[in-house]
């Protein structure tokens, strides 16, 4: 899957650019302490909500991005760079999806963690999903370092 990253990347970055007339940063980059995990963490109401959330990880923060993506199985490739399954209706799946997301932050403990706590993509004018009950304190009892810093 490693040697996919080259063109996952460019597949990504090409549909940003196509998509979008100009992606910016407002303001200064957050101040993130070394070798602290960090959780970005947004609402999911477009399909580039993932692709921009590794943009920020990789480019203005330099740091490896880890997704958990519900539909995982239908895109795949989307693990070489750092997407991991979190299939709903499979706690399992997604039990062992939390514990790879904890060996790579031991292993490379400047990762970030592009997570969507609504769970699901669905349109704005939906409005906001209720968070599930208890997964912040469940991420927070997991990664008591981590930073926690919303995007939008």
């Amino acid at each position: 899957m490693k040697a996919a990253a080259p063109l996952v990347r460019w597949m990504m970055r090409r549909s940003l650019r196509r998509a979008f007339r100009r992606v910016a940063w407002i303001g200064p980059a957050p101040a993130l302490p070394e070798g602290v995990p960090v959780i970005l963490y947004a609402n999911h109401h477009n399909f580039y909500d993932g692709y921009l959330g590794w943009l920020v990880a990789a480019r203005l923060l330099g740091r490896p991005a880890m997704t958990w993506m519900e539909a995982w199985d239908r895109f795949p490739f989307f693990g070489a760079v750092g997407a991991l399954p979190f299939p709903p209706g499979d706690p399992r799946r997604r039990a062992a999806t939390v514990r790879r997301t904890l060996r790579r932050f031991e292993e490379a403990s400047s990762s970030v963690l592009v997570y969507f706590p609504e769970g699901r993509l669905h349109p704005p004018d939906e409005g906001l999903d209720p968070f599930p009950e208890g997964a912040f304190a469940r991420l927070a009892r997991l990664l008591p370092t981590a930073h926690w810093c919303p995007v939008a």
